[in-house]
């Protein structure tokens, strides 16, 4: 597990040193174009290159108040859509990446979304004593407050939940190789494990009507989402974090494309394809993230509901972490800024979403507050960090 995520760690540290200004200018003038095929490269260089994403909302609001909002561009590069030689570059970078160890592989399979069998979800933990411990010292922690001392993984499904459990059995599979060279890197490090965890968890509550295997690829998603911007906030050079942390999602977005020459959602998007997961567990999870860009009737009903669900529990649990809101009850589901809030206010108006964005409110998930934003300490191994 370490060197898997230390590799990951290691290669968008390459990622970030190698190509930062460079990947800009290479996307948008393609390949070179082949002899005898005059416009050809020029014509994919257009179709792939990075386009602007949305202005913030300073540059709109110097416009005349009776300009109407403009709907976000959806014209990111998509990592699976890369032509070849550019999809070949990034992957060159991955070369030595590992495939997930067998536990990852197995808690991220559709199979054991399906199936409701908790005896193979203990026996695949158990089969990490590290993670096996960590889970345990976890449930009999303050934070959950059981009336009970719970010493078997049973007994913590019991008490939990299958979900529950194989949620905490995810995010210490994900934290195990993740340190820190520097305070910074730490506290974004720990915002992200607490929005991840936080998102997850709120994803699981506010779906039981969904059947489990639907439940099951909405929760990993969720917590995959996050992978890109892990993999940076543990490897990127220090002078890139803030820039790309505390803003809007379209805002994080362009500065990350702009930056990286990929957004991270689609960074994480090309770790999920060399991993080989499931397909439908890679677009949901990449999806999320550009859910904003697009308006309701571009998804079918049930696909539209799910991502939506996903990116507004991921925008809950990176609000509450990183401290700009401490109460449900206030926080804000619509969105600060125009360009962002277009198409997103159109998606919280399907009834699902509506009801969520209620049970959010209503103080039920006060508890999850106390429980994840309560200090932790941070455990992993040497991160591979570009200064």
């Amino acid at each position: 597990m370490d060197a898997l995520w230390a590799s990951v760690a290691f290669g968008v540290a390459l990622l970030v040193a190698a190509t930062t200004l460079r990947r800009i200018r290479a996307s948008r003038a393609g390949p070179a174009e082949p002899a005898g095929e005059p416009g050809k490269a020029e014509a994919q260089a257009d179709r792939e290159a990075p386009a602007p994403l949305p202005a913030s909302a300073s540059a709109s609001a110097s416009a005349p108040a009776a300009t109407p909002v403009q709907p976000p561009s959806p014209l990111i590069v998509d990592a699976s859509r890369l032509g070849a030689e550019r999809r070949r570059a990034y992957l060159d970078t991955f070369g030595t990446l590992p495939r997930p160890p067998r536990l990852l592989q197995h808690l991220l399979s559709p199979s054991l979304f399906r199936r409701a069998d908790s005896r193979e979800l203990v026996e695949l933990i158990r089969a990490d004593p590290l993670i096996a411990a960590r889970i345990l010292s976890s449930v009999n922690s303050v934070a959950y407050a059981l009336p009970c001392r719970i010493t078997s993984l049973e007994q913590a499904v019991n008490w939990l939940g299958l979900d529950a459990v194989r949620i905490l059995g995810l995010r210490y599979a994900m934290r195990a190789a993740f340190s820190t060279d520097s305070e910074e890197r730490r506290r974004r490090l720990e915002e992200l494990w607490t929005a991840s965890g936080l998102a997850a968890e709120l994803a699981q509550r506010l779906s039981p009507a969904m059947d489990a295997g639907a439940r099951g690829l909405l929760v990993s998603a969720v917590l995959l989402s996050f992978l890109g911007r892990i993999a940076i906030a543990a490897a990127a050079p220090r002078t890139l974090l803030a820039p790309l942390s505390r803003q809007d999602p379209v805002q994080r977005m362009h500065a990350e494309q702009e930056a990286l020459g990929l957004t991270a959602g689609q960074i994480g998007r090309l770790l999920m394809l060399e991993w080989k997961l499931a397909a439908p567990l890679v677009d949901c999870a990449a999806g999320i993230e550009t859910l904003p860009l697009h308006r309701p009737a571009a998804f079918a009903p049930d696909q539209g509901a799910l991502l939506a669900l996903g990116h507004l529990c991921v925008r809950m649990g990176e609000r509450i972490a990183c401290g700009e809101s401490r109460s449900l009850a206030t926080f804000a589901a619509e969105g600060d800024e125009p360009a962002e809030s277009f198409h997103w206010r159109e998606h919280l108006q399907h009834p699902a979403l509506a009801a969520a964005v209620r049970r959010l409110r209503s103080g039920e998930f006060d508890g999850l507050l106390e429980r994840h934003c309560a200090p932790q300490s941070y455990e992993g191994s040497p991160a591979h960090a570009v200064d």
